[in-house]
């Protein structure tokens, strides 16, 4: 992409050399220092997004498809907002518990409490939120 930016900067710079007319010459500045800007932008490395500290405590209902906040909507769950305040335990996050406490997250609950005394094994990672190379270590 540097590559091509550069190449587009030498064609404007051949163009603007090339028109005999001066009245596309402001026209033609303002896009060479668009590809400037756009060249440092590509050169300077990957963007780096910005670290959440603190989860806000604010509900937003930015996205239309929230089920929940549709029924707070309707009238049939009140103050949806609290359920950042429940604590949920879970014993066992084989199968059936990590689906539960990845769909409890995705409820809102505040906080989760998870508990197993086993292994993470190859023959169960198929239900399982982890990774091959997490095999044998404690879940």
């Amino acid at each position: 992409m540097e590559g091509e930016l550069k190449e587009l900067l030498t064609d404007l710079k051949t163009l603007k050399s090339s028109l005999p007319d001066r009245s596309y010459h402001a026209l033609i500045d303002k896009m060479q220092s668009r590809l400037e800007h756009l060249s440092t932008t590509a050169t300077s490395g990957p963007v780096q997004r910005s670290k959440i500290k603190d989860m806000s405590t604010e509900v937003v209902d930015s996205n239309p498809y929230s089920r929940l906040m549709a029924l707070q909507r309707m009238g049939i769950v009140d103050n949806y907002e609290r359920i950042r305040e429940f604590s949920v335990a879970i014993v066992g996050i084989g199968g059936v518990g990590s689906v539960a406490a990845e769909m409890l997250t995705r409820c809102g609950i505040g906080r989760l409490l998870l508990y197993d005394y086993d292994t993470v094994e190859l023959a169960n990672m198929n239900r399982l939120f982890f990774r091959p190379e997490q095999v044998f270590l404690e879940k």
